[in-house]
């Protein structure tokens, strides 16, 4: 198991998880809706798309943004 961080908070998780696989670990006690967030990965916005194909390591910071309609 490796720590990996959630906007701020440690969550541990098995090391051979991509990202999406992380993110649906902490749907629940982070209470995410993954229909309706941005993902920055080490400080890089990640697409949808790719969340499967990105690997975690050790100490990866995840910060979930919530989409906002309005102006």
């Amino acid at each position: 198991m490796i720590p990996v961080f959630i906007n701020g908070q440690a969550l541990k998780v098995d090391e051979n998880l991509n990202l999406q696989q992380v993110l649906l670990l902490a749907t629940e006690p982070l209470q995410l809706d993954l229909a309706n967030i941005a993902v920055a990965f080490n400080q890089h916005i990640v697409p949808k798309s790719q969340w499967s194909e990105q690997g975690c390591r050790e100490g990866d910071q995840i910060d979930v943004f919530s989409a906002v309609a309005g102006g």
